[in-house]
């Protein structure tokens, strides 16, 4: 099975054989219910939150519970709910996904997390039989990739210290 091999900037090396992805629609939906944080807020994000990094969703909530104190009730009540579906998904994503081989996995061969995804079909039960539906698995925008090496082991790493990325067959 082919390898990916990170070179972090103390020189260490990781061989990488899968990597963890988590499923697009609930990175969207962070990326989404932010945006209509920042609306039902009045605040402009910017693409920080639009494009950025699950990790924010604590930043979120201190924000959200800073508006909420000047808001309207009402506008207090969707700052809530919005933080509060935040914070689920955040947590599905954290908790959720999948490793795949790094062979398996699209858009590898640029060195950015967020261009990597993997199809699936996954067979659903429906009241008219059996549907089947592509799901799109995706690295979840953080700063942080969680792989498995060539000896088992899991590990997350910090992108931002990743120096070089290597290719190799299998060794």
């Amino acid at each position: 099975m082919p390898q990916m091999v990170l070179t972090l900037v103390s020189s260490q090396e990781l061989r990488v054989t899968h990597i963890r992805l988590v499923n697009a629609e609930f990175v969207e939906g962070i990326r989404a219910k932010t945006q209509e944080l920042a609306t039902v807020s009045g605040r402009d994000t910017g693409s920080v939150f639009a494009y950025g990094d699950p990790g924010f969703v604590v930043g979120v909530m201190a924000m959200a519970n800073i508006v909420s104190w000047f808001a309207q009730e009402s506008q207090a009540a969707d700052v809530l709910r919005l933080t509060e579906e935040i914070a689920d998904l955040g947590d599905r994503t954290r908790t959720g996904g999948m490793f795949f081989p790094v062979s398996e996995i699209q858009g590898i061969e640029v060195p950015i997390p967020g261009c990597w995804y993997v199809e699936v079909t996954k067979r659903l039960r429906t009241e008219s039989g059996t549907v089947e539906k592509v799901v799109r698995l995706t690295h979840s925008g953080d700063s942080f990739i969680t792989v498995q090496l060539k000896d088992s082991r899991e590990v997350t790493v910090f992108w931002g210290k990743v120096e070089s990325i290597e290719f190799h067959a299998d060794e």
